[in-house]
């Protein structure tokens, strides 16, 4: 019963990839740090919205799941850095 339960609030932090709904939950972990699915929401909203203008269907989905990814990565890649310069101090 126990890993029911795990595997529901488990899976419930994963954010799924809808033009509709915004992320919500935790989009990464560095070195213990959350980086918040809402604040790759708040970092791709104009990118997303730009890109509803323009596309509608599966080309949307797909072009919103890229940048959303290309702003984790980049999200991972400041903590990342930011927390090797805080080792190295």
């Amino acid at each position: 019963m126990r890993y029911v339960a795990l595997l529901i609030v488990a899976s419930s932090l994963i954010p799924t990839v809808r033009a509709a709904q915004p992320l919500e939950g935790v989009a990464a972990v560095v070195n213990k740090e959350v980086i918040a699915a809402a604040g790759v929401r708040a970092i791709t909203k104009e990118a997303e919205e730009k890109a509803a203008r323009e596309l509608s269907g599966d080309a949307l989905r797909n072009e919103i799941a890229k940048i959303r990814l290309t702003a984790i990565n980049a999200l991972v890649e400041q903590k990342s850095a930011e927390s090797g310069s805080k080792k190295s101090k």
